[in-house]
């Protein structure tokens, strides 16, 4: 690439940054009611501009389909009215939740007399790096919005023409609650520097998420960043997944170490290794039940054994599951799996949670699962659906750990 593309990318990004931060000041004093109208105006543009979103995500799914993308990959990408319908009613529930901008966090009493509270206040800028997967620009921008921050979108190149219309619609809801439409926008190219050239904007960005198919770019990127990165997802870890599904955990349940957590079918995703990784960390015993194809990998195996885990790999998923205090599954075909999807999908179809398997664990088992969920393979209706399954306050509490993930990041 030349140094004159370079260049204009880098001030293109710079210019991003400095519109979002004359932004985030406004949308610091915005007022609860103007940022739910945003918010319930930009859902009403997602289903005004479905026809225009479907013919500008076929484009996108086109052009992935011609490049041999893996099935997984452009179904996440590919948008139906359903889905579109989805994302609008993702940000009228957004719009329903409390204001967390100016809760009183703590007061405190001097011995002067003078009164002392801590109030929440939003972060900034957000910068919000993530694959192609059109709908979460629009949850990270209307969940940025609620709090009282500006974000830029950098989304994967595969989904920019969705992305386009995405973020036209928050900038008609922006503007129909007086606010200014530079609160979200998109870094508008598929040039692949411009995610470094966003990295590097630490004057104007307060913080970083990055989702990838890549942990090795996460680990490249935080080398040299001078803002904290958050690893949204990757690859190989879902750490911010499972802070959450622990907090969840331990709501219910009580104290996790201890505990024995079964995890069913794919034993090497990225759900997996950080469950793995976490059983360390806090003392939980952990059994994974997956054919041998799909055991976990060496290296997080061996990473286990240094780290003293309580790790138990088997064959039969009923072995795991007995006597379990916690019951956990994810989707059998995870984030850019080349794999022949039919294949993997037989292989796994012993590995369902049902009825008779939930039957083995403890009477006060819970089951969880990260959603999104694929009803009738992982897991039955009458399981995810029933009493033992907390899979809606799991995802609620994804709000709560992440918050508590960038306080740390922060602090």
């Amino acid at each position: 690439m030349s140094n004159s593309k370079n260049t204009d990318i880098e001030t293109m990004v710079i210019n991003l940054g400095k519109q979002a931060k004359l932004a985030a000041k406004v949308l610091a004093s915005a007022t609860t009611e103007q940022k739910n109208q945003a918010l319930t105006v930009a859902a009403d543009a997602l289903r005004q501009n479905t026809p225009a979103l479907l013919e500008a995500n076929a484009l996108d799914v086109l052009s992935v389909l011609q490049a041999g993308k893996a099935e997984s990959f452009v179904d996440r990408l590919k948008l139906t009215p359903e889905r579109i319908e989805a994302m609008a009613v993702a940000l009228e529930d957004i719009a329903k939740l409390p204001d967390p901008v100016g809760r009183s966090l703590a007061e405190f009493d001097r011995p002067n007399g003078l009164k002392i509270t801590r109030v929440s206040t939003p972060i900034g800028v957000i910068g919000m790096i993530y694959e192609s997967r059109p709908n979460v620009g629009a949850d990270a921008g209307a969940l940025c919005l609620k709090s009282g921050n500006s974000v830029i979108l950098r989304g994967g190149s595969e989904s920019l023409n969705s992305t386009r219309i995405i973020v036209d619609c928050m900038a008609t809801g922006l503007r129909a609650a007086n606010l200014p439409a530079t609160c979200i926008q998109l870094v508008d190219t598929d040039d692949r520097s411009a995610v470094a050239a966003l990295l590097r904007c630490a004057e104007y960005v307060d913080l970083v998420m990055l989702r990838t198919s890549s942990h090795k770019n996460l680990e490249e990127f935080a080398k040299y960043l001078d803002i904290p990165i958050i690893n949204g997802l990757s690859d190989q870890s879902h750490p911010c997944q499972i802070m959450s599904d622990i907090l969840t955990f331990e709501e219910i349940r009580g104290c996790i170490s201890g505990k024995l957590i079964a995890w069913i079918g794919d034993g090497n995703n990225n759900m997996s290794n950080s469950l793995i990784e976490a059983a360390g960390k806090f003392n939980f015993r952990l059994n994974i039940a997956s054919p041998d194809k799909y055991k976990p990998s060496k290296n997080i195996i061996n990473w286990a054994k240094k780290n003293n885990v309580k790790l138990n790999i088997l064959k039969k998923p009923e072995d795991a599951v007995k006597n379990s205090d916690c019951v956990m599954t994810d989707k059998w075909v995870s984030m850019n799996d080349k794999v022949n999807k039919k294949i993997k999908k037989q292989a796994l179809k012993k590995y369902q949670v049902n009825k008779q398997l939930m039957k083995l664990a403890k009477s006060d088992a819970i089951f969880m699962h990260c959603l999104p969920v694929v009803r009738g393979e992982e897991v039955t209706n009458e399981i995810i659906d029933g009493k033992q399954s907390i899979v809606w306050t799991q995802t609620l509490n994804r709000i709560h750990a992440q918050k508590s993930i960038i306080n740390w990041c922060l602090d």
